[in-house]
């Protein structure tokens, strides 16, 4: 009897110490695809879950992202992106890897405007009173003439 319960606690013994559970495939998900920042800067959050490791990136400068890597779970990550202080909207693209899986964040950021006007309306006293509109150049007035921009609009 003894040698039957020897071959079957052998037995068991063998088949649990045999092969390992294969690790899981990896997975990766984010709470968003694309985001959207106004040309003052601002910070964005996103949430990126996995169950396995990973990392995150940005493709520009002016848009950092924290943390730039994390282990299994749900994870925020702030995208700080900072002022656009070019009269063009511009993109970057935050990628986020978990093994062999890859995504994407698109954040779009608008540009800044040329002229900004301090006073919105204006009270005459009476008809064809002429009015001073301040305007306030935000680019460098060398940047405007070289871009051959030589026309003044005139608003009645």
């Amino acid at each position: 009897m003894a040698y039957v319960w020897t071959i079957i606690l052998s037995t068991l013994f063998l088949t649990s110490c045999g092969k390992e559970d294969p690790a899981p495939e990896p997975e990766l998900t984010l709470s968003k695809t694309e985001l959207t920042a106004g040309k003052d800067g601002e910070t964005m959050s996103f949430h990126v879950k996995s169950n396995t490791a990973w990392t995150i990136s940005s493709s520009e400068t002016w848009c950092t992202v924290s943390p730039a890597s994390g282990t299994a779970g749900t994870t925020e990550i702030d995208a700080v992106v900072a002022k656009n202080e070019t009269t063009s909207s511009r993109t970057a693209v935050i990628a986020v890897s978990a093994g062999a899986l890859f995504k994407e964040v698109a954040i779009t950021q608008s540009e800044s405007f040329l002229l900004e006007v301090n006073q919105t309306e204006y009270v005459t006293e009476t008809a064809g009173q002429e009015i001073l509109v301040e305007l306030v150049l935000l680019v460098d007035v060398a940047d405007v003439l070289l871009a051959g921009h030589h026309h003044v609009a005139v608003v009645a």
